[in-house]
Parts: C-alpha cells; sequence; structure tokens
C-alpha cells in the first residue's frame, strides 16, 4: 500500500484503503488523515465518507457521522455499505426507526452484508429477540470467520442469556483476532466477573479503558467489579465517572445508590436512586434497593410504595419480597410480612440473609455493549465503548465497482 500511494499520490482510492489500515490498528488520526488526503483527491468517493461516518463516531461526532454516512448513500443509493454505515450511525444516536430501515435497504442491496447482519443483531438485542440477534451475529461469521466483532455480538448475546461458557469461547476469539476490540474486552470482563474470577475481570476491564478512556460503559463495569470486591469508595469514583461521561444514563446512578447504601451515606443513595428512576431504569432491582435506602430512613410508607413496585415489575425478584416483609413489620402487619417472607424463601432461601453482602451480590454488572450500544435489559446505551475499535466491521469489505479493490472478506 505505501509503494502505491507513493507512486500514485492522488489516488483516492489508495488513500481509503491506508484509512482502513488504520481503522483496523485503532489508529483514529492516522485513519481521519488519509481520510482527508482520499476526499481531497476524489470528493465523491462513498466508502471514504461511509468510513468518515465511522471515524466521527470514533470521536463521538453524531452530527459529522450521521452528515458522512448521509452523503455516501447520495453517492451511491444502491451500495449496501453506505446503507450499513447509516443505519450504524442511526443506531447508536439512537433512532431505532432508521437504523431498521437502513439495515432493510443494505440487505436488499446485497444480502450477504456482513455490516449490516451486524447492525441487526444490536437492533434484535436491543428489542430483547435474543434469538433472532444471534441468528444474525451467526450469520455475520459465517459470512466472514474472522470477523471479530461478530463474534463479540455472540458473546454479548450469550453473556445476556447467561451462558457463560459460550459467550468466555466467543470473547476469547473475538480478541484472538482483535486484540484492541474494547467492546470484546468490555464482555470478558463482564464474563469473568459472573464466574466469579474477579481479578481477572478488573484486569480485562482496565485494558478496555486504556483503549477507551471516554467509554461510560467501561467505567461502569469497573466500578461493578469493586462493587462487588466491597470496595466502595473506588466503586463509587468509577460510577460518578461513567454518570459524567454520559449524563442520561440511568444505571451509573443506580449502582451508586447501592455503594452508598453499603457507605450508609442514606440521603446521597436516595438522592441517586431517584435519578435513575427519573432517567428511565424501571427495573424491579433499582426499585428495591431504593425501598431499602428509604426504610433505612425510616420513610416506611414510600419504602412500601418502591418495593410493591418492585414487586409489580418481577415477583419472582425474591430480594424485593424479603425487603417488603420488613416494611410489614414496621407497619405492623405480621401476616403479610409472614406472607412475603414465604415467597422470598420459595424463590431463593439465600433471600434470607438480611446481610448487606446479599445486597452486594446482587448488583448487576453492566455488559458495556454489543458493539458500545446494547444492555441485558434490551435498552440503547449510547456510552461510546468503542465505535471506533469496532469499525472494522463496517468497512471489511467494500461495495467495489473498482477492479483494483482488493478483497479482504465477504462484499459489505
Amino acid at each position: 500500500m505505501g509503494r502505491a500511494l507513493a507512486a500514485e499520490p492522488n489516488n483516492a482510492l489508495a488513500h481509503a484503503v491506508a484509512a482502513l489500515s488504520a481503522v483496523r490498528t485503532g489508529d483514529a488520526d492516522g485513519a481521519r488523515a488519509a481520510l482527508e488526503r482520499a476526499l481531497a483527491a476524489d470528493p465523491n468517493l462513498f466508502q471514504a465518507h461511509a468510513l468518515l461516518s465511522l471515524v466521527s463516531l470514533a470521536e463521538a461526532d453524531t452530527d459529522a457521522a450521521d452528515a458522512a454516512a448521509r452523503r455516501a448513500v447520495a453517492l451511491a443509493p444502491a451500495s449496501a455499505l453506505a446503507h450499513a454505515s447509516l443505519a450504524t450511525t442511526a443506531f447508536f444516536t439512537g433512532d431505532a426507526r432508521t437504523a431498521e430501515a437502513e439495515t432493510a435497504l443494505a440487505l436488499e442491496a446485497n444480502p450477504n452484508s456482513v455490516a449490516a447482519h451486524l447492525v441487526r443483531a444490536d437492533l434484535r438485542v436491543a428489542q430483547g429477540e435474543l434469538t433472532d440477534a444471534f441468528r444474525a451475529a451467526g450469520l455475520a461469521v459465517a459470512l466472514d470467520p474472522r470477523c471479530a466483532p461478530g463474534y463479540s455480538a455472540l458473546g454479548m448475546i450469550a453473556l445476556a442469556q447467561n451462558d457463560l461458557a459460550t459467550a468466555e469461547r466467543c470473547f476469547d476469539r473475538a480478541l484472538e483476532l482483535s486484540p484492541s476490540l474494547v467492546a470484546a474486552r468490555t464482555g470478558m470482563g463482564v464474563t469473568y466477573a459472573r464466574q466469579g474470577k474477579l481479578a481477572q475481570a478488573m484486569e480485562m476491564q482496565k485494558a478496555a479503558i486504556a483503549l477507551d478512556s471516554s467509554s461510560a460503559a467501561t467505567r461502569h463495569n469497573l466500578g461493578a467489579i469493586h462493587l462487588a470486591q466491597g470496595r466502595l469508595e473506588e466503586a463509587v469514583e468509577a460510577f460518578q465517572e461513567a454518570a459524567r461521561l454520559q449524563p442520561d444514563w440511568a444505571m451509573p446512578h443506580a449502582n451508586l445508590a447501592i455503594a452508598y447504601l453499603d457507605l450508609n451515606r442514606f440521603a446521597e443513595a436516595v438522592q441517586e436512586g431517584e435519578l435513575a428512576v427519573r432517567l428511565g431504569d424501571d427495573s424491579p432491582r433499582t426499585h428495591t434497593y431504593l425501598g431499602r435506602v428509604y426504610l433505612e430512613q425510616n420513610r416506611v410508607n414510600k419504602a412500601w410504595a418502591s418495593l410493591r413496585r418492585a414487586v409489580d415489575r418481577d415477583p419472582t425478584f425474591a430480594l424485593a419480597h424479603f425487603q417488603l416483609a420488613e416494611v410489614y413489620l414496621r407497619l405492623g402487619r405480621s401476616r403479610d410480612a409472614r406472607r412475603e417472607q414465604l415467597e422470598a424463601l420459595a424463590l431463593q432461601p439465600a433471600a434470607a440473609l438480611e446481610t448487606r453482602d446479599y445486597a452486594r451480590t446482587e448488583a448487576r454488572v453492566e455488559l458495556g455493549s454489543l458493539n458500545a450500544g446494547i444492555r441485558t435489559d434490551g435498552a440503547l446505551d449510547h456510552g461510546r465503548t468503542s465505535y471506533f475499535a469496532s469499525a472494522e466491521r463496517q468497512i471489511d469489505s467494500w461495495d467495489r465497482p473498482h477492479s483494483q479493490w482488493t478483497r479482504t472478506s465477504t462484499q459489505g
């Protein structure tokens, strides 16, 4: 490639391929510089605009990413790559409708588009359709066996299904193919944490942060591991940083509430728990811990309301029943308390242990992302785990009208 550029310094296509190489090695600055040269040589090279959209996502410039992707579509309306790039941008900005439409157009243009199948997997996880998501990610890997983001996506889906053995195999393969893939490191860290391998989980999360220091999800996961280890001050620091990086994400605030509860800092725990709910966290877990904090403050009626909400959301969440039993005892309703205790014991015997350690073990370690976008609760996470490290999936091979374009894998 270097010889080609030396021989033809104005070869836009060669500069675009150089940009692709920079993407694969995680060199955002190098990719942008190569794309600037490519577009200076040929402002209408749609592949360069498509790749520019992904580099812009890596830089958290969603407006520029959207503009570049739309320019690619305008230049090549029949290109699967162009539509897949716009679908990716739409997904990461929370525009699920556009992401669905553009993914469909990409697959209509090329049913074997690896990038489009991966965006479809992202979308299906966000909708809670894990079987369809697994199928889409599996197709991507079948089409391109060296597609690291595809294996990472499969790992995230397996993790959401609590299939830890499959998740570990998938993340291991993804990291073998692409050691700089932050989503895979994040997922492997969560897998280790769920297996009780907290030292390995910590090492993996720190490596992910080193690759992408602006990722809210990786900071959050680090905090969750600290929380599981009982290192509460470190957990608070990590959750606060995650919340700073992504203020509209509820989960760091929900876990801050747990950390503050364990530190007996009840006013701060209430503040963070209520903020998590305002930001859209309606999970039984968060309502349960918020109810527990209210109980510590002797706000029994508010505790009852929060815990009833938790039970209504998930009647099988044992800890909510156990905490509700304590509320009923405070209210003098011993029969109701006994009923809730028996329900908790039937669901999970460990719920009989009213300890902070039990509460801590319930803290959910966030998945980080399936390409920075997916949480186990099926919601979009717009935090940037690593658009850039995952961008290679988009351009692994391009729609190529030029015979000199060297194919690297399945046409995308």
